[in-house]
């Protein structure tokens, strides 16, 4: 009984290291963010609309941006996987946009 204690211990360290490696970016939730690149991440989340704004057939007012130290994650639902690639491909255009984390369903 003690080794099934042990293995859930282990499954549960190796699992929050992963949950913070992919949610906290390497700060985790109670880094502070220097106001400068707050000020940037609100740039490239209004660049990054602008341009998915600007994709023909993409329903941009329906998806979600995010930018946290030029870190970018798009939410939404998305008709197609076509749409889907198309709204990445237009934040991955953006000057300053380190990485692109989508979330995006197709429905």
């Amino acid at each position: 009984m003690k080794w099934l204690a042990g293995l859930a211990l282990v499954g549960a360290l190796a699992l929050g290291g992963c949950v913070s490696a992919v949610v906290g970016h390497g700060g985790g939730y109670g880094s502070a963010t220097p106001a400068g690149a707050a000020d940037s991440d609100a740039q490239l989340v209004s660049e990054v609309r602008a341009r998915l704004a600007a994709e023909k057939g993409l329903a941009s007012t329906a998806l979600e941006v995010r930018a946290r130290e030029g870190m970018v994650t798009l939410r939404g639902r998305v008709a197609s996987p076509a749409q889907r690639a198309a709204a990445e491909r237009a934040a991955r255009s953006v000057p300053g946009v380190k990485a692109v984390v989508s979330e995006l369903e197709v429905r």
